[in-house]
């Protein structure tokens, strides 16, 4: 966008898709938003998904971080918390309509193999 005779990048949430454009940033459609300035076309409008907080989990990229919706986030499973029989960590799909992972559940440590599910408030 140029501002006198100064040029400037369009800023998030709106792109110029045509060379030497001068007079405005197009901005993107509703629920849509580009991850950076100076951005160049209607592709980099894109809908955002927020990683959630676990409570037995880490999340590779970490919980807050902003992703595009599809994205695949890795779950890792905290000490003596399980997916399934065995399974430490899985990955999700980042949704940013239902925003649910996949959270882990305590092992019984006294009774082997049996599992069970930790309610969340």
């Amino acid at each position: 966008v140029q501002s006198g005779t100064e040029c400037s990048s369009c800023p998030i949430g709106q792109y110029m898709d045509m060379p030497g454009q001068t007079d405005k940033c197009k901005v993107c459609s509703e629920g849509t938003e580009t991850f950076s300035v100076g951005s160049q076309s209607l592709t980099d409008c894109i809908t955002k998904c927020t990683v959630p907080p676990l409570h037995y989990a880490t999340t590779v990229p970490g919980a807050g971080s902003v992703v595009s919706e599809g994205s695949s986030v890795l779950v890792l499973c905290n000490t003596g918390y399980f997916l399934g029989q065995d399974d430490a960590f899985t990955t999700g799909i980042c949704n940013s309509t239902s925003n649910i992972l996949p959270d882990c559940h305590k092992v019984d440590s006294t009774i082997t193999g049996q599992y069970y599910t930790i309610n969340s408030t």
